[in-house]
């Protein structure tokens, strides 16, 4: 609704094991995006234009016996060059219009934070500068906002849905490595005002002859 804005708490808990030259790695991350979306207007076809600001990023990383852990709301910690790049976001906005259905049309404003995050980490070689501004560029720019965007507002159903009922979605992203997604949900109970849903997805990469390159592994 024009005028509103609507928050959101995005919580991702990535655990991942993989074997390298017969040695098992483990990484543990755990990232907390809290988002604002202030509808600031909506024309004639109904498609939305939203304000979306960073409020709050919090990240903890475990890997190899290291641990590193950031939030924009206790800025008194240790910085590091990742907590800084983080840091940058926070308080930032960006501009997305979205259509009547949920589906993301543009993004714009997300390249500029992007830059705003190198600039944070203070790098001194450019040629170090600019790989790290085309890595944040695939991870956190407009394609993967609205990437992530689709995601989101991707599992809203077509239409009401009752208790026990389900609904199919699908999803994409292009960024990093291009991965589509084919999304089962099921409202499985109502708790007061509490709807918890349960979800299933089958995850693929994108069809290609050659394999995508990152750095001196292929994938």
């Amino acid at each position: 609704e024009q005028g509103k804005t609507y928050r959101t708490r995005q919580v991702t808990d990535q655990k991942v094991t993989q074997t390298m030259q017969g040695r098992e790695i483990k990484a543990n991350t755990l990232t907390t995006h809290d988002l604002a979306f202030e509808v600031t207007g909506v024309d004639s076809e109904g498609n939305m234009t939203v304000q979306v600001t960073f409020e709050r990023i919090a990240s903890e990383m475990e890997s190899g016996g290291r641990k590193m852990s950031f939030d924009s709301a206790e800025p008194e910690q240790e910085p590091n060059p990742m907590a800084k790049s983080l840091g940058a976001m926070a308080g930032q906005s960006y501009t997305m219009v979205l259509s009547e259905k949920g589906q993301p049309l543009s993004i714009t404003g997300m390249d500029s934070i992007v830059n705003r995050m190198i600039d944070s980490m203070e790098m001194p070689d450019e040629s170090q500068r600019e790989r790290m501004k085309q890595q944040f560029g695939e991870a956190f720019g407009e394609q993967q906002s609205k990437d992530m965007c689709g995601q989101m507002f991707g599992m809203i159903p077509p239409g009401p849905v009752s208790e026990g009922e389900q609904w199919n979605c699908s999803s994409s992203t292009t960024a990093m490595i291009p991965m589509e997604w084919e999304q089962t949900w099921l409202l499985k109970e109502i708790k007061d005002d509490v709807f918890v849903i349960g979800g299933e997805a089958i995850t693929s990469g994108h069809s290609g002859d050659k394999p995508m390159e990152m750095g001196p592994m292929k994938v």
